[in-house]
C-alpha cells in the first residue's frame, strides 16, 4: 500500500496544527472534534470533494459522503 500512487500520506505539521486550532476555536458552536477540522483543512487544500466516511460533519461542510 505504501507504493500505491493513488494514496497520499499527509504528515502532521505545525502549520496544520495552527490552522486546525484557529478553525476549531472560531467554530466552537459546531461542537466538532479537532480531528474533523484537520481532515476538512487537508481535504480543502487538496481539492477533494468526496469522503469515505459516514460522519455527517463532512456533509455539513459540503463534501460528498460515499458511505
Amino acid at each position: 500500500m505504501a507504493n500505491d500512487s493513488r494514496i497520499t500520506v499527509i504528515s502532521a505539521s505545525r502549520d496544520l496544527l495552527r490552522k486546525g486550532l484557529e478553525l476549531y476555536e472560531s467554530r466552537l458552536d459546531r461542537g466538532w472534534s479537532l480531528t474533523d477540522w484537520f481532515s476538512i483543512i487537508v481535504m480543502q487544500e487538496n481539492g477533494l470533494a468526496d469522503v469515505l466516511s459516514s460522519d455527517h460533519h463532512f456533509e455539513q461542510s459540503e463534501f460528498r459522503i460515499l458511505m
